[in-house]
């Protein structure tokens, strides 16, 4: 989280991978899943991180955002392991 986007806005992982946010804004962000089956984070603050086991999700595709700033937009692909990134 930088310049109140996500960066990379689309990233692909192996199911079972951790996924980290970190936050290099001034500014408070979260990292909440559109699904309801997706996740929310806390606020993750100015330097701190929030970490997702993604062993819980299902394989697909998830869009999230920023509860705090509606025009922060991420893509999450968690692929099975014979998946090509």
């Amino acid at each position: 989280m930088e310049n109140s986007s996500f960066s990379p806005a689309t990233v692909n992982v192996v199911r079972g991978a951790i996924v980290k946010w970190v936050n290099l804004d001034s500014v408070p962000h979260t990292s909440t899943s559109l699904l309801a089956n997706g996740w929310n984070s806390p606020f993750i603050q100015p330097g701190g991180d929030y970490e997702l086991n993604t062993s819980s999700l299902s394989l697909g595709t998830y869009y999230y955002r920023c509860t705090i700033h509606s025009q922060m937009l991420g893509q999450l692909n968690i692929l099975n392991s014979n998946s090509s990134t």
